[in-house]
């Protein structure tokens, strides 16, 4: 696979040979790796289509075994079966002006909570999201990516972030000493590596929610916070 942005790559007069030994490796335009669709333009398109994929087959299956189960036990099929596909690698895929992709994944939660509930689709969806008393996913996403900072910011997550802040920069006594420093870039996707686009959401929250004394603690600050 041959990686670049879709104009470079559509100017491109020659296809990409490679082999092993003898034998040529065919070329693809998507790839799954570790459950995630990687494109060759670096779009997230065909990632959303797999999940989207993914869900309405187990939507298909809810559809024909909800009759069949209770309330609770719906959420359980939900929470255990479709919400791991919405959340999974959502830090690296997930917003990034992806607007119509986004919405995509929206729609089949709206549709996800109507089907336990019961509801017509011409219902609210806002609604029946919040007697289940859930979050929607672009919400999901935001918990999601404070949850990796703060993991970061406390040794618990193995990767090493290149994570700076403002007082490691000057020693000036300013409202944001204690936010991080988002990298310079010089196009709009390098502003949208994870630590930079997670820092705009970690920069917002307040500085005893970013101190919290451990992961459990942070999460329930920080789901008391995103609720109100």
């Amino acid at each position: 696979m041959l990686i670049g942005s879709g104009p470079r790559l559509s100017r491109l007069s020659t296809s990409l040979v490679t082999s092993v030994g003898d034998a040529p490796l065919e070329e693809v335009e998507s790839y799954k790796y570790l459950g995630v669709m990687i494109s060759n333009n670096l779009t997230w398109h065909d990632h959303i289509e797999f999940i989207k994929s993914k869900i309405n087959k187990k939507l298909g299956l809810l559809k024909r075994i909800k009759n069949y189960l209770p309330l609770h036990s719906r959420i359980l099929f939900y929470n255990s079966y479709i919400l791991p596909s919405f959340d999974y690698a959502d830090t690296v895929w997930g917003d990034r002006g992806n607007e119509t992709l986004m919405a995509d994944l929206q729609i089949l939660q709206n549709k996800v909570a109507r089907i336990i509930l019961d509801l017509d689709y011409g219902l609210s969806a806002s609604s029946a999201l919040k007697k289940l008393a859930w979050k929607d996913l672009k919400t999901r996403r935001i918990v999601n990516r404070l949850i990796l900072i703060y993991k970061c910011e406390n040794n618990l997550f193995s990767y090493n972030f290149e994570i700076t802040y403002h007082q490691d920069m000057h020693a000036y006594n300013t409202r944001s000493k204690c936010n991080i420093r988002k990298l310079a870039a010089r196009h709009k996707w390098g502003h949208w590596t994870t630590v930079n686009f997670a820092s705009n959401d970690w920069n917002e929250l307040p500085q005893e929610i970013r101190e919290a004394k451990d992961l459990q603690t942070f999460k329930v600050y920080l789901n008391s916070f995103i609720d109100t």
